[in-house]
């Protein structure tokens, strides 16, 4: 099942950030430090952090911005998007992608996203994205 996030569910966050930062990820640790200090909260108008539960536990995340580094508001930006390892390869992280870009199509004219993984680029071609 797919939420909005309105807060920050830390507890259920835990296993998601531990497995990354194991894997060398820290973008869920920022996510984090962001939201405390309030410098993103996926709040801004058309803006969202979405999570993906099984049975009550939290086996993905990912949100979307106005992009930081443009100048124009029309432009979204995908980020903090994780999806537990032995959640992947399953639709899960797919359905979230395309749950947060219909949620976004009527705000933003362009979405982007940064990814230095191939296994990630592959993913997100997979879904519409073009390299740059």
């Amino acid at each position: 099942m797919i939420e909005k996030l309105d807060n920050l569910p830390l507890t259920d966050l835990r296993p998601l950030i531990e497995e990354s930062v194991g894997d060398g990820f820290r973008f869920l640790e920022r996510l984090i430090s962001e939201w405390n200090s309030g410098s993103n909260r996926f709040e801004k108008n058309n803006e969202g952090l979405y999570g993906y539960r099984i049975e009550g536990s939290l086996v993905a995340i990912g949100g979307i911005n106005i992009d930081p580094f443009s100048e124009n508001r029309r432009i979204g930006r995908l980020r903090r998007f994780y999806v537990a390892k032995s959640k992947r390869r399953n639709g899960i992280g797919r359905e979230l992608v395309q749950h947060i870009l219909s949620e976004a199509r009527t705000s933003f004219d362009w979405i982007t996203l940064k990814t230095d993984m191939p296994s990630a680029a592959k993913f997100y071609e997979s879904l519409g994205f073009t390299p740059t």
